[in-house]
């Protein structure tokens, strides 16, 4: 699946596309609309490298903080058609279903986990970690776990 076929596909399920041009990196954003009284909304990226990605943004947010995403890099998979199909299907299950990402402070981490419910289960979508001690900010969590939750945004 080329990248073009992959933003008709974005657009079927609801994305406004936008293409960002830069200097070193050119991509498109596939934003999507948040529910009401959802913490965060959900936005896609395009690479031109192929490769994907599906990040969350909280609503209250102040910019750049680093917050919930899953990276698709065509490099671990067979293909990019591979890598496509498996962040569309995942894409897909995070629009379609409740979700809640959870954020957890340790001694050197703060990770994210995102998982989306379906048939009366949670199911993991995803996760990832950046150290406290950088120039990464972080939204502000009162003890050592903090949860956000959002309706389905296509249902």
């Amino acid at each position: 699946m080329n990248d073009s076929l992959l933003l008709i596909e974005l657009e079927k399920i609801g994305a406004e596309i936008a293409e960002i041009k830069g200097r070193d990196l050119s991509y498109w954003t596939a934003a999507f609309s948040v529910p009401d009284g959802a913490d965060y909304g959900f936005i896609a990226y395009i690479y031109a490298n192929g490769d994907s990605e599906i990040s969350a943004n909280l609503r209250e947010s102040n910019s750049g903080e680093y917050f919930w995403s899953a990276v698709f890099e065509v490099a671990g998979y067979s293909s990019i058609h591979e890598a496509h199909t498996h962040f569309l299907e995942m894409l897909v299950l995070v629009l379609d279903n409740p979700t809640r990402i959870v954020q957890k402070k340790g001694w050197l981490n703060m990770t994210f986990t995102c998982e989306y419910m379906m048939a009366g289960e949670w199911h993991h979508a995803g996760g990832g970690a950046a150290l406290r001690f950088t120039n990464f900010t972080f939204p502000k969590i009162d003890g050592k776990l903090r949860e956000y939750r959002s309706t389905s945004v296509r249902n």
